[in-house]
């Protein structure tokens, strides 16, 4: 359905069902199925960016990782299983099961 987006690329049964968006990497079945317009979005995992349309700028690593709905955020960040960003400028760890987010001290 790729009408005019350039330099994307897809890997995966109905990943990247684009229409003009460009620069997006989409890997995984359903993997940024719904984004029209969308551009420089990266998506690694089955249904990541699922909901993503017009968002520009986000990444998604993890099964169903991704924006929720209208999908129109830009610079969000979800990664983990499940994991949803829920307005743009934000980075997203994990789902709501998740009750550990830690790091090393320095």
């Amino acid at each position: 359905n790729n009408t005019s987006g350039a330099l994307n690329t897809a890997t995966g049964v109905n990943a990247l069902i684009v229409s003009n968006g460009d620069d997006n990497t989409a890997d995984g079945v359903s993997s940024l199925v719904n984004n029209t317009s969308g551009s420089q979005n990266t998506a690694v995992g089955s249904g990541a960016l699922y909901d993503n349309t017009i968002g520009v700028g986000n990444t998604a690593i993890g099964y169903l990782a991704g924006v929720n709905a209208p999908g129109n955020y830009s610079n969000a960040t979800a990664i983990g299983y499940q994991a949803r960003a829920n307005t743009g400028n934000k980075i997203r760890l994990g789902n709501s099961t998740v009750t550990v987010i830690e790091g090393q001290p320095p």
